[in-house]
């Protein structure tokens, strides 16, 4: 045995810990993009809303309104009768 193998022998370079594990977004960043993603189909809707009725005729407005109806009673049934996870 030589004097380097003992207490105060002199050990390689150090390594750190190693690449940090993935962290996750703070709770109030994940309900901020929740929030402003709920928020803004009806910002858009707010603004689209009197352009289009503004641009369109009775008729036409009756035509939007018919051709969307069903898309919203479509969503609104599915959302409603989908499994929750």
């Amino acid at each position: 045995m030589t004097d380097q193998d003992g207490p105060g022998a002199k050990l390689g370079p150090v390594k750190g810990p190693g690449p940090r594990p993935a962290t996750q977004p703070a709770l109030s960043n994940s309900i901020l993009i929740v929030l402003l993603g709920n928020l803004f189909p009806a910002f858009v809707a707010l603004i689209t809303g009197p352009i289009l009725a503004q641009s369109l005729a009775v008729d036409g407005r009756g035509a939007v309104a018919a051709a969307t109806a069903p898309l919203t009673l479509i969503t609104t049934i599915t959302t409603s009768v989908s499994p929750k996870r």
